[in-house]
């Protein structure tokens, strides 16, 4: 044989091993580098991730000065541990990280923390890790209130991400009225709520607001389709007003639906069947499309999930494969997907819906962790990154929806978007 015969030869059969390689450790099984400032997910054995404060309240807030505290939970599928650590990046009111302020400018203490709570799960099917960390600590501080990511990587590779979570820190110098009505233009009336914001300086001094002031509302902890380019529309006596009749609009959309797994083996809420192969299958009931139905009132936690289980103290929560399931004579022209704080309200690849023709609906299957969940459906519309829920769900101004406030200004010595001001409001109460 000659010698690029032979040499052709050593490529072919390299080529060969590489795709082998390729389909034996596929690369979404892996921990993807660029770091991303929102919540993400970037190893695919991670499961069940949250952020709240401690008392479960979902808003992750920290103020300064303050014994707050907010709990990091989070699942390593698998027999065997891993050993963590996180640390902080500090970000400007868009969330983008800051490059020229360095680790300890912002904070006082660690840059990085180990994870040393962890263990292994008990009486589960489906094996797991599960790790929990609260902070900051008595020995940690944040100097700078705003935006921030909590980043948790693994204790040999500091570069690559494997969890990043929002949260803020808030020096709280500003107050806030709210009225959440529905929308004065009459277009929207029956379907739109209206968010209008008074924020009271209470003394600060605010040069010139108008181009350093940033507000930003959110519905339901979603921040796919927060506001955040208003400016106020007239200043009076140290109070801005952002009362507006079109750039504060949200889709009232519907309340949410809900299915519970908190018990694997007997009859519970939303589901229609269950069945055990190596993990346990719950096959929930077939869901219609409300989005000509009137509005009808239900108790829901605004799209949130509790993670829980009634089979045994001794017993961790279990994971299952849930089979959601929506009938649909035809298939929609924009690709649907599941959404809620279960997708940490992204429209993600595992929970996105198939469509069988053959039963007329649409289908997913993926797994989660013991609890009660809302849920809803969303269309993802070509030309945006927002989740439409209309299109399935309906659009009613009646839905209570959850909506926090947040007010940056920006910090004239130091010369980063301060977070002084957040608050929550229902819009079942706000403004009474």
């Amino acid at each position: 044989m000659s010698k690029n015969k032979s040499f052709l030869h050593l490529i072919y059969i390299g080529s060969i091993f590489s795709i082998f390689c390729l389909l034996l450790f596929p690369q979404s099984s892996k921990a993807q580098t660029s770091l991303r400032c929102e919540n993400y997910i970037y190893d695919s054995s991670i499961k069940t991730v949250e952020l709240k404060q401690t008392d479960g309240d979902p808003l992750t807030i920290i103020n300064m000065n303050s014994d707050d505290v907010l709990r990091m939970d989070f699942d390593q599928l698998g027999v065997n541990n891993t050993y963590y650590q996180y640390s902080f990046i500090f970000c400007d009111a868009n969330w983008n990280a800051y490059t020229e302020y360095d680790f300890n400018a912002y904070a006082q203490g660690l840059q990085y923390t180990n994870i040393e709570n962890w263990k292994f799960s008990s009486n589960a099917y489906q094996k797991y890790v599960h790790y929990t960390f609260d902070f900051p600590s008595n020995n940690f501080k944040f100097l700078y209130a705003g935006n921030y990511i909590l980043k948790v990587c693994r204790t040999d590779n500091a570069e690559v991400p494997i969890i990043t979570r929002r949260f803020m820190v808030c020096n709280q110098k500003v107050s806030f009225t709210a009225t959440i009505k529905p929308a004065t233009d009459a277009k929207y009336r029956f379907s739109k709520q209206e968010m209008d914001v008074i924020v009271d300086n209470l003394g600060y001094n605010m040069p010139n607001p108008y181009a350093d002031a940033k507000i930003v509302i959110t519905q339901n902890n979603r921040w796919d389709n927060a506001i955040s380019a208003m400016k106020p529309r007239f200043i009076n006596g140290g109070k801005l007003d952002y009362n507006f009749e079109d750039v504060n609009l949200f889709n009232g959309g519907s309340e949410f639906r809900m299915f519970d797994i908190r018990t694997l083996r007997t009859y519970s809420q939303n589901v229609a069947r269950k069945y055990f192969d190596t993990i346990y299958h719950c096959l929930l009931n077939v869901d219609e499309s409300r989005a000509a139905l009137q509005y009808m009132q239900v108790i829901d936690f605004d799209g949130r999930r509790s993670i829980a289980n009634n089979e045994g103290v001794s017993n961790d929560p279990d994971y299952a494969y849930v089979h959601f399931s929506l009938s649909s004579v035809d298939p929609y022209k924009q690709d649907i997907y599941v959404f809620g704080e279960l997708t940490d309200w992204q429209m993600k690849p595992e929970f996105k819906m198939i469509y069988n023709k053959d039963l007329f609906r649409y289908e997913c299957k993926t797994k989660l962790k013991q609890g009660v969940y809302n849920y809803m459906y969303v269309a993802q519309d070509p030309a945006t990154t927002v989740a439409d829920e209309t299109l399935i769900e309906g659009n009613h101004m009646e839905t209570e929806n959850a909506y926090t406030v947040y007010f940056y200004y920006k910090n004239l010595i130091y010369n980063y978007d301060e977070l002084i001001g957040a608050q929550n409001f229902s819009s079942t109460n706000a403004g009474r």
